[in-house]
């Protein structure tokens, strides 16, 4: 948790990038037991309410390779040949998402590298999504993009990301289809025309020289934490009601 202006900001920070960010059991777990102390917060909306310092969440993807690459192929092998524990893991994961997305926090998605699998459902777990694209000078010749992947090879998303995908996109079920289903990788201009994400930000245009790997990583960071918070300063951090997913 940081304190920028008077705004509190949680992050959420999905760091595994020796395997491009993809999601462990123990990761899993984890978001969970984060997500149940949003609940907390949840029930004391009021004291929130009264505070002179609002608080929004973000969520975004350790480095510059991959926002996520969905669950760890480790960990799907475990559990392929098990329908039960197949089932228990798709259950556990869509309600940690679910109640996310319905948290009483206003929360922004910085999907800055490829969302992939399970990764392109942790992005509509939150209010608003934001993409970076990566630009000529950066460190990292990884494409930005979204990709529902889980068609082309024969896996069916499993963590609730379709409903939420599908109230994203205004309930326009051929769009959804053709993503899904069509397999295609969203890039972020196309992402933004249909709605996905809710603002392109410029590239982080740092330039490399004189930079150690460690502080050229904390002010890509920086700069990602700082586009969530001003991609969504238009809503004054107000605490959302009615939550649908």
């Amino acid at each position: 948790t940081t304190t920028t202006s008077n705004h509190e900001i949680i992050e959420i920070v999905i760091d595994h990038k020796m395997k491009r960010n993809a999601i462990s059991g123990r990761m899993m777990h984890d978001l969970a037991m984060i997500i149940d102390e949003l609940d907390e917060l949840h029930a004391t909306t009021h004291v929130l309410n009264q505070s002179t310092k609002s608080v929004c969440l973000i969520l975004r993807g350790s480095g510059m390779k991959s926002f996520s690459a969905g669950a760890d192929i480790s960990l799907v092998k475990d559990i392929i040949n098990d329908a039960y524990r197949g089932e228990l893991m798709c259950n556990f994961m869509t309600d940690s998402l679910n109640r996310l997305r319905q948290s009483c926090l206003v929360s922004v998605c910085c999907i800055n590298g490829a969302a992939i699998g399970g990764g392109a459902e942790l992005i509509t777990s939150c209010d608003f999504r934001i993409i970076i694209p990566h630009s000529s000078i950066s460190r990292s010749s990884d494409i930005v993009y979204v990709h529902y992947v889980h068609a082309q090879i024969g896996a069916c998303p499993g963590w609730g990301g379709i409903g939420r995908l599908l109230h994203i996109l205004n309930n326009n079920r051929q769009l959804v289809i053709q993503l899904v289903a069509g397999s295609i990788k969203v890039d972020p201009s196309y992402a933004l025309e249909i709605g996905l994400v809710d603002a392109l930000m410029d590239p982080f245009n740092t330039t490399i020289d004189g930079l150690s790997s460690d502080d050229y990583d904390h002010a890509y960071d920086q700069y990602c934490r700082e586009a969530c918070i001003s991609s969504v300063s238009y809503t004054h951090l107000t605490l959302p009601t009615n939550r649908e997913v």
